[in-house]
């Protein structure tokens, strides 16, 4: 082989190597994706999904199932069971996801079936609210909501929001205790009229989205 034969072999291994390489190093990153979304995945049962108006029977019925778990232990059936009525939720609920910038997440199952959501809205004071996070009770303690708060954060930060903030009935401890966990800090409370019972809520806010997405 001559000296130029030589230099062109040593050219096309060269650059054969090359696209060797990096075919080799997209193979490993997508390979490392998927394995994180899998590891996600598994430790939860669930993936997390942008909802639809297809998904408002479903949510519905999780807040429902939700609110009778959570709130009549707290509040009496009095109080309570007037508010359980899904066609009022499911409309509640649509009217919220109606709006321009409303954000609806749900977490689904290998069955795809809902296990929880997250539905958040701009406020009146043009910062994020969360206006309802549920997990349904038999799904509870298995990192459902702290994935769904953490990518509601991850949604509104990738579109320039630094704060959020919501509304928690300040008897429910437990859940006051989980927002506390995920970098939310306690700084007022309001009494919000719930057909007549006057329900005081804790006002939670995060001065700092990246303080829910690193917990």
């Amino acid at each position: 082989m001559t000296r130029r034969g030589l230099l062109l072999f040593a050219a096309t291994f060269t650059a054969g190597m090359g696209i060797g390489f990096a075919l080799v190093l997209i193979g490993s990153t997508l390979a490392t994706r998927r394995a994180r979304a899998a590891s996600q995945e598994q430790g939860t049962g669930v993936r997390v999904r942008d909802g639809s108006t297809a998904d408002l029977d479903a949510v519905a019925a999780i807040r429902v199932s939700s609110w009778k778990d959570t709130y009549r232990p707290l509040m009496g059936g009095q109080v309570v069971d007037g508010l359980l009525d899904i066609g009022d939720h499911r409309r509640d609920i649509g009217r919220i996801l109606s709006e321009s910038q409303a954000l609806l997440l749900v977490a689904e199952d290998g069955n795809h079936a809902l296990a929880g959501f997250a539905l958040s809205h701009i406020g009146a004071d043009g910062e994020p609210f969360l206006e309802s996070l549920h997990v349904q009770p038999g799904r509870r303690s298995h990192g459902i909501g702290a994935q769904l708060l953490q990518q509601t954060a991850a949604r509104w930060a990738a579109r320039g929001h630094r704060s959020m903030s919501l509304h928690v009935v300040e008897s429910n401890l437990r859940a006051k205790r989980f927002y506390d966990r995920l970098g939310g800090r306690e700084v007022g409370v309001v009494v919000d009229d719930w057909r007549g019972a006057q329900v005081a809520q804790a006002i939670y806010r995060w001065n700092d989205l990246a303080a829910v997405r690193d917990r």
